[in-house]
């Protein structure tokens, strides 16, 4: 069980700044739909895996999921919002991390200890796919730099040659990377990653 937690870290860590540079050049709202209906059928998956490497597949399916969340949320985020309203939508944004990993546990361990831990994964993955649905067909691509005043030249952003993403990544132009957010995704593994596990239930098969 730790290994495929293992494996879940290194392909959701591994794929962020890839995912973030196709978002830089892609349709957003595409990539987080498409990422929402993976990882949620492959976390419905995980119910119903019967062997370590099919438990695995399936974790290593989450991770490539939730890798494609991020950046291109970030990037929608900071198109949508001014600068002066930016760092309030980015915490509201990762607020919804902690709260749906306390509602997903407190959820899920009441439906594990009523049916099994099969059946509660697998409720908790469904809804996500219903949800990846509303994404594709009802959420609007906003234009890229939207918010800005003035636009920003390429001379002006920089490199991750010069060192400077780390320092810049918080401020209102540099928030707009994907790639910056996607430096910054990993940390957020740790809430996911340290939430306790659902007590045993006394029917899990």
């Amino acid at each position: 069980m730790a290994f495929s937690g293992l494996a879940f870290a290194i392909f959701y860590a591994g794929l962020g700044i890839p995912v973030a540079r196709l978002a830089d050049r892609g349709n957003r709202r595409n990539i987080i739909a498409i990422s929402l209906a993976i990882w949620s059928g492959m976390t419905a998956l995980c119910g119903l895996a019967q062997s370590l490497p099919q438990l695995l597949l399936a974790r290593i399916g989450v991770g490539i999921g939730e890798a494609g969340s991020s950046p291109p949320s970030h990037s929608i985020i900071a198109d949508l919002y001014p600068s002066e309203k930016r760092a309030g939508a980015m915490g509201i944004y990762a607020m919804g991390i902690v709260l749906g990993s306390g509602f997903g546990t407190m959820i899920g361990g009441w439906l594990a200890h009523l049916y099994g831990w099969r059946i509660a994964i697998v409720a908790v993955g469904i809804p996500g796919i219903l949800l990846a649905i509303f994404v594709r067909l009802f959420v609007v691509e906003p234009r890229r730099g939207l918010s800005e005043t003035s636009p920003v030249s390429d001379e002006a952003r920089p490199s991750l040659a010069a060192g400077a993403i780390p320092r810049r990544a918080i401020s209102s132009s540099g928030s707009r990377s994907p790639r910056s957010s996607a430096m910054r995704s990993p940390h957020g593994l740790r809430v996911i990653t340290s939430a306790p596990s659902a007590p045993r239930s006394r029917r899990s098969r």
